[in-house]
């Protein structure tokens, strides 16, 4: 049976970010960033050691179900920082940010993501455990020689489940709505 949205948690079709004066982006959330690898690199990412990245795009999916929400954890990600906490971190300074993928919840999809991106057609993994070493997923990492945006990513991560609003922000939208 599927969930009925109400008006509350449906965002304007216009793609705005706020709701009677929220922005929904402060709520917990799940999302998958979008980067672009326009050289093959080589980085040394924490205990997993050397990583190569061919020419690309990639997909990294996480969640935000803190206190910050979605706006705090994107803010993090929007720029390289000194001291990498997690994985994607480490890769930040070598690609740029196309955008970003995001849904409201909980509860979180990032694994159901990183699961479905697994099985997808025209995505690979450049390294596994990457992104996942709290959980029991291969990999939150994915690299694909197509721009995964548009009508058919949206698609693939909303799956078939009907109550899923995946939304997408290029990075100049993401830094208007989540700068403090």
């Amino acid at each position: 049976m599927a969930k009925t949205v109400t008006e509350k948690e449906r965002l304007p079709r216009s793609g705005s970010c706020r709701i009677r004066g929220m922005n929904v982006l402060e709520k917990p959330g799940s999302y998958a960033l979008v980067f672009a690898c326009r050289r093959p690199i080589r980085v040394v990412v924490g205990a997993l050691g050397d990583v190569s990245i061919s020419p690309g795009y990639l997909v990294y999916v996480g969640s935000a179900l803190g206190s910050g929400g979605l706006a705090g954890r994107l803010q993090h990600h929007l720029r390289p920082v000194n001291n990498p906490r997690w994985h994607v971190d480490y890769l930040r300074p070598q690609v740029s940010l196309v955008g970003v993928w995001w849904a409201i919840g909980p509860p979180s999809l990032e694994h159901t993501w990183a699961s479905t991106l697994a099985g997808t057609r025209g995505f690979t993994v450049p390294q596994l455990g990457l992104g996942s070493s709290d959980c029991g997923c291969g990999t939150h990492l994915f690299h694909s020689g197509r721009r995964p945006i548009g009508r058919w990513m949206r698609a693939v991560l909303a799956g078939s489940d009907s109550t899923v609003r995946v939304h997408f922000l290029r990075p100049d939208e993401l830094s208007a709505r989540t700068t403090r």
